[in-house]
C-alpha cells in the first residue's frame, strides 16, 4: 500500500513539473520586453536600450535579439548582463551593417563580431577569469591580438580589429578621379604631380613620401619599384609605382578612418584613453 502511494505521488510530481514548464514557456516567436534597460557608467555618455526581443530557452536562460539601424545584436544569457557592452558597441558602430553575438553560459563567455551569415573569419572576445582576450579567428586558428582586464578596452580593441567590417568603403567619385590622375602622372614620369595629389588629399599627418615614418603611411620608391609601409610593417613590397601610389592612397583613407574611430572612442570615454597607436595598428594592420 505504501509503495502504491509513493508511486502515485512520484507520477503526480512529474505531471506537475510538466504543467509548470508549459506555463513558463512563451510562444515560439520572440516576445517584447516592455521596459528599457538603464545602462552607463560615470564618465560615459551612453543611452538606454529600448525594448529587446527575448525568448526563454530554459527557466534560467534567455535568448535575446536587438536591432538598431544596421546593427544586429543577439545572444544567449540575460540581456541585462551585457547592457554596458551593448551601449558601447551601439555608439562605436552606429551605421555599420554588422552582427554581434553574446554568449554567457556555463561553457562559454564570449562576444563575436561578424558580417552577414556566420563566417569563417571573425573577431572574438573570450572572457576568462576577468581577462578579456581580443582575437582574430580564421577558420580554426585563433590569433590573440590584445589582452586586457578592462571590458571597455576590450570593446574598443575589438571594434578596431574588425576594421572596415560593415562599412561602405567604396571609392567616392573624388577618390576615383584622384587615383586615375595619379596613375596617368606616374606613367608619364611626373612623380611630383602624383605626390601633390596625395599631399593635398591627406596632408603630412597621415602620409610620408620617400622617408619611412612609423606613424604615417610611408610611400617609398627604391630602384624604380614601390613599397608602402606603416608602423614598421610592409604593406606591399617591390610593386610597380602605379600600384604603390594607389595602395598608399587607399591606406591613407584607412588610417583616416582609424583616427576617426579613435576620436569617437575618446568622445565616449570622455577623455583621451592614450591608445591611439594600438587602435591604428589594429585597424590598419590587424596587428
Amino acid at each position: 500500500m505504501d509503495y502504491r502511494i509513493f508511486l502515485w505521488a512520484y507520477i503526480f510530481s512529474i505531471f506537475l513539473r510538466k504543467i509548470i514548464d508549459i506555463l513558463r514557456k512563451p510562444a515560439d516567436d520572440f516576445r517584447d520586453l516592455k521596459k528599457e534597460i538603464k545602462v552607463g557608467r560615470i564618465g560615459y555618455n551612453v543611452d538606454t536600450i529600448p525594448a529587446v526581443s527575448v525568448k526563454r530557452d530554459t527557466p534560467m536562460r534567455e535568448r535575446f535579439k536587438y536591432e538598431v539601424d544596421r546593427l544586429c545584436i543577439s545572444g544567449v544569457g540575460m540581456v541585462s548582463d551585457y547592457a554596458h557592452e551593448i551601449a558601447l558597441f551601439r555608439k562605436l558602430m552606429k551605421g555599420r551593417k554588422c552582427n554581434i553575438s553574446f554568449y554567457f553560459t556555463d561553457d562559454e563567455k564570449s562576444i563575436i563580431l561578424y558580417e552577414g551569415v556566420y563566417p569563417e573569419n571573425l573577431v572574438k572576445i573570450e572572457i576568462e577569469n576577468n581577462t578579456y582576450k581580443v582575437m582574430e579567428v580564421r577558420r580554426n586558428d585563433k590569433i590573440v591580438r590584445r589582452k586586457t582586464e578592462d571590458v571597455d578596452l576590450a570593446v574598443f580593441f575589438a571594434t578596431a580589429l574588425q576594421g572596415d567590417l560593415g562599412l561602405d568603403c567604396s571609392d567616392s567619385e573624388r577618390d576615383f578621379d584622384n587615383k586615375e590622375k595619379m596613375q596617368q602622372f606616374v606613367k608619364a614620369g611626373n612623380r611630383k604631380e602624383a605626390q601633390d595629389i596625395l599631399r593635398n588629399e591627406f596632408g603630412d599627418s597621415l602620409l610620408s613620401i620617400d622617408t619611412e615614418d612609423r606613424d604615417k603611411i610611408s610611400l617609398l620608391e627604391i630602384e624604380g619599384m614601390g613599397d608602402v609601409m606603416f608602423s614598421g610593417k610592409k604593406i606591399i613590397k617591390d610593386r610597380t609605382p602605379e600600384v604603390a601610389y594607389a595602395v598608399a592612397y587607399n591606406y591613407c583613407n584607412k588610417l583616416k578612418r582609424a583616427d576617426k574611430l579613435y576620436d569617437k572612442i575618446c568622445e565616449i570615454a570622455g577623455r583621451d584613453i592614450g591608445r591611439r597607436e594600438n587602435i591604428r595598428r589594429l585597424y590598419v594592420l590587424r596587428k
